[in-house]
């Protein structure tokens, strides 16, 4: 046995997730704030108590596997188990780099069955269904709620960018054709921990919309 095979492994035999994570682990992650939070929300209540009390040179791969299977079978969406699969790996990646372990045991699997989610087809409404339910708004809440609800109706707009919307960025002309334009880099309202910020849409560059 080599010395630095012989070092992984005590450091490895006495080091578990527990003590070796920490929360500011992914502090240099260079991710949206919401995916920072997600991975740290996916860390805390999914893989440390699972994991937290496994010595990291005894986390093996078809355990990791075992453990998925058993998130899908919970009810999980693939879509999810996906993401904390990767935070693990990601996790257990930072551990090869701090030699705290020689490789990552979670690799990407090809055998087994493919995972396919269910889907529901979308329901559209008339634009005279929209109008009644803005309407409907109206009486319950009050104006700027159906505002909302007739500008999201006819821009496609989401949640967030239309509650992070700005003056600027509406152009109402009364002999033309209105539009929206949703910024790039602010266009759209998050919420993160509790905290607001405008920040860029999810998955969009800018775009007008009319």
């Amino acid at each position: 046995m080599s010395r630095s095979t012989a070092a992984w492994r005590c450091s490895a035999a006495s080091t578990t997730r527990d003590t070796w994570l920490r929360a500011d682990r992914f502090a240099s992650t260079d991710v949206a704030p919401s995916t920072l939070s997600q991975y740290r929300s996916f860390a805390r209540n999914h893989i440390l108590p699972r994991w937290g009390d496994t010595r990291l040179n005894k986390i093996s791969g078809i355990a990791v596997a075992g453990w998925t299977k058993k998130l899908r079978s919970a009810g999980y969406a693939s879509a999810t188990v996906t993401t904390i699969l990767k935070v693990m790996s990601m996790m257990l990646a930072d551990a090869v780099d701090e030699r705290l372990i020689p490789a990552n045991p979670v690799r990407p699997k090809r055998r087994g069955r493919r995972h396919h989610e269910p889907t529901t087809e979308a329901v559209w409404v008339t634009p005279e269904q929209a109008v009644q339910v803005a309407l409907n708004a109206v009486r319950l809440v009050g104006p700027a709620a159906s505002i909302l609800m007739l500008t999201a109706a006819w821009t496609g707009a989401r949640w967030g960018e239309l509650t992070g919307l700005h003056r600027d960025d509406t152009h109402v002309h009364a002999a033309a054709v209105g539009k929206i334009v949703i910024d790039p880099k602010v266009g759209a309202l998050h919420e993160v921990d509790g905290q607001f910020y405008l920040g860029p849409p999810m998955n969009r560059p800018g775009f007008a919309r009319g």
